[in-house]
């Protein structure tokens, strides 16, 4: 990593722990069914806060896969949100094939 990109790496940790923070303050009841959707749920928080944070700041182009990436890097994550094969079997289930098995 080059000096720059480690200076924003470190400056970025304060913002990665707030996103960190919003996943766990908003995690419904019932829990995460996948990481897009804990996106969702804090996008627009995360980038109010880095848009007045003291640092690097959120681009909203790239913001979704920044989110899912941090997320992804949480202690819990592996508890919290499924593994991305269950999400894409799930959505690949139809209405029909249910009752059919």
């Amino acid at each position: 990593m080059s000096g720059k990109a480690a200076i924003q790496a470190g400056d970025a940790a304060a913002l990665r722990d707030y996103v960190h923070d919003l996943v766990r303050e908003k995690r419904p009841a019932a829990g995460w069914q996948s990481r897009a959707q804990a996106v969702r749920v804090i996008a627009a928080a995360a980038l109010e806060f880095s848009e007045h944070y003291d640092g690097p700041r959120l681009n909203p182009r790239t913001m979704a896969r920044t989110l899912e990436r941090w997320i992804g890097q949480m202690p819990e994550a592996s508890d919290w949100f499924p593994p991305k094969q269950v999400i894409d079997a799930v959505r690949r289930i139809s209405f029909s094939d249910i009752g059919t098995r």
